[in-house]
């Protein structure tokens, strides 16, 4: 899905009685929400009508919590902003998943804030992998094994 098609997504949701209804200010409800649904499109690969309570855990643990800085407080306003949307969803669409989802919502919701709070997914958190160098002599085919056999190490661990 496109930018365009999640920010035709969010204004609909915002335009929406459950949107009024919430106690989220609206500009803050449209950056959750945009926040989600890049998640929901691009890493689950799903509309959100279509995501089960898996799909939503993911995002809530894995994917949601690196789209917000260490501790950014519009984090705060994320359970109440896709309960909200969750409403809105069911009115327009056909969600063969709800029970899940809220359920998935509920039990999550925690779990993100603390990955916001500690700043576990933020990826400028995330350290750099290292790469792995050899630092040993390189083993010829007709030298012993380094495995201690006794044996050539073509005839060895040397066998491909």
């Amino acid at each position: 899905m496109t930018r365009r098609e999640i920010t035709l997504e969010v204004a609909e949701y915002l335009d929406s009685d459950d949107s009024r209804a919430s106690s989220v200010p609206r500009e803050e409800a449209r950056e959750v929400l945009h926040r989600f649904l890049e998640c929901a499109y691009e890493r689950v690969a799903k509309a959100p009508q279509h995501l089960d309570g898996e799909d939503l855990s993911a995002i809530l643990r894995d994917h949601l919590p690196r789209h917000f800085r260490r501790r950014e407080p519009l984090a705060q306003q994320v359970s109440d902003t896709l309960e909200s949307y969750l409403d809105d969803l069911e009115t327009r669409h056909t969600v063969v998943h709800s029970f899940e989802l809220r359920q998935a919502l509920a039990m999550n919701a925690s779990a993100f804030l603390s990955a916001v709070e500690i700043g576990s997914a933020d990826p400028a958190s995330v350290a750099p992998s290292e790469q792995i160098v050899g630092r040993g002599s390189k083993v010829g085919r007709n030298d012993p094994c380094p495995c201690g056999s006794g044996k050539k190490f073509k005839k060895c661990c040397g066998r491909g």
